[in-house]
């Protein structure tokens, strides 16, 4: 696919400029810093400036949908977003749960029946810088099977939390199954065996084999949970209940077989830090523990000791400097068009 170099100051203004036609301006302008913010700790490796685009576009299809509050209690609030994209509303969700931890030192908000949430760093790094500590978990298409078996019954099942320190915030953002489940719909494209420990055949037997890992019903993969073991198991199984019954959305085999956006739920947790401690001393606290982490001798195998979010913020920083990034024609035009439209 042809591609094109593009400037980030353009970027995120055909981002606000179409998200502007169907959220407010303040909600489109947020939604656009953080996609780029997103985008530069992952790219190139992968675009989320895709996703904003498909989130975009599901505004535009469905027009006549609302998002509907189920639930809004003084330290919860429940979203049914009727398949809009849910990054449109990241503002309005970030004000909101921000509001409720200052009030009860925790608050959570719980999102289903939308356009999924990819990338999900974009729903946590934006409240560290808020001084919140952060966690966000989703579920998924089904991909990841239990301990000691042989057919997908999980999501990938990702989680992400950010920590504000004295410098840039922790950040993590990772598939609690041994896989990203795009890694390996990479590995089965392209032909390409996967190293031991993250896949299991129809016996569950261990096998590098991206084809001969295909569940039975042709449409998912047969990936373990992250280590390989009842650890990562007990982290993924608890996953798809947060994001499944908690949040009325599905979960387990109640999904489709075929990846159903729809059907995936989500759960942010903001946590107010000066609600039990100092902030400043808080932050003092974890900033002083990230320098002894970073400050250790390293084995042969690395070559230095990083603390969470370290390569992503190099890479925004050294992306930021550049200006500009590669976006494929076609989003690019999409949002040009998007930008002629009165």
């Amino acid at each position: 696919m042809s591609s094109q170099k593009v400037s980030l100051i353009e970027i995120e203004k055909l981002l606000s400029k179409a998200a502007a036609k169907f959220v407010s301006l303040e909600e489109a302008q947020y939604f656009a810093k953080a996609q780029i913010e997103c985008t530069l700790f992952m790219y190139p490796d992968v675009n989320p400036i895709n996703s904003a685009v498909e989130d975009l576009e599901s505004w535009e299809k469905l027009k006549a949908s609302k998002i509907e509050i189920q639930v809004d209690k003084s330290g919860t609030f429940l979203v049914d977003f009727n398949r809009l994209g849910p990054s449109l509303k990241l503002k309005w969700v970030h004000d909101k749960i921000e509001e409720k931890a200052k009030l009860n030192g925790i608050a959570m908000f719980g999102l289903n029946n939308s356009n999924v949430t990819d990338w999900l760093k974009l729903w946590t790094y934006g409240l560290a810088k808020r001084n919140l500590i952060a966690m966000y978990v989703f579920n998924g298409g089904l991909g990841t099977v239990p301990y000691g078996g042989s057919e997908p019954i999980f999501g990938t099942n990702p989680l992400s939390y950010a920590i504000p320190t004295e410098d840039d915030p922790i950040l993590v953002d990772m598939a609690t199954s041994e896989s990203a489940f795009y890694k390996y719909s990479r590995a089965l494209k392209d032909k390409h065996r996967m190293r031991e420990g993250v896949l299991v055949d129809q016996n569950g037997n261990l096998t590098c084999d991206p084809v001969i890992a295909i569940s039975k019903d042709k449409e998912n993969a047969r990936i373990l949970p992250m280590g390989g073991g009842y650890k990562g198991y007990n982290i993924v199984l608890l996953i798809e209940i947060l994001t499944g019954a908690l949040v009325r959305s599905f979960m387990g085999l109640e999904k489709s077989a075929k990846y159903t956006k729809h059907e995936y739920g989500g759960l942010l947790i903001a946590i107010d830090i000066s609600g039990l401690t100092d902030l400043d001393k808080f932050k003092s606290s974890v900033s002083k523990m990230c320098k002894d982490i970073r400050s250790q001798k390293h084995g042969d195998h690395v070559t230095q000791v990083i603390v969470p979010g370290d390569h992503a913020h190099f890479r925004a920083k050294k992306l930021r400097a550049e200006g500009v990034l590669e976006l494929d024609l076609g989003i690019y035009e999409k949002l040009k068009n998007w930008e002629s439209q009165k």
